[in-house]
């Protein structure tokens, strides 16, 4: 019974540890925006692919902050802010992006299988999804 006790904690030490990075609410890394789905009224509700030059970035650190970086030929701010993944589907994305704007926070549902991410950006009269994939680096 003895040789018993040792042999259980390790079964349950491995059990009960989670796996790095894989979780499906785990978003920690650095996000390449690979398509964009366009559902609003009178668009194509189609998925269509976006090249590097026109993708949007996201680096969400373990700290709870994110840094999404626009496309290169954009004019907008690079915005800085904080996330919480609320549950296995919704996303608390809070920034303040300058120009003497207030801090916003928008919820966005997404959804992670492996090394894609997909965020929903939704209102009434707009219906967008943004598809990513996880990279080591952004060039």
């Amino acid at each position: 019974m003895t040789r018993l006790i040792p042999i259980l904690i390790v079964v349950l030490c491995i059990t009960a540890c989670k796996k790095d990075g894989s979780s499906k609410t785990n978003l920690t890394g650095k996000w390449l925006q690979i398509e964009y789905f366009n559902g609003s009224p009178g668009a194509c509700n189609c998925w269509t692919a976006v090249n590097e030059i026109g993708a949007n970035r996201f680096e969400f650190k373990s700290d709870g902050t994110y840094q999404q970086t626009p496309p290169l030929y954009s004019s907008l701010f690079i915005c800085p802010g904080d996330y919480q993944v609320i549950n296995d589907s919704t996303l608390s994305l809070t920034h303040n992006c300058g120009g003497g704007m207030p801090l916003t926070e928008i919820i966005h549902w997404f959804s992670r299988d492996g090394n894609i991410l997909i965020i929903g950006f939704e209102g009434s009269s707009y219906n967008y999804k943004y598809k990513f994939k996880k990279v080591r680096t952004f060039n």
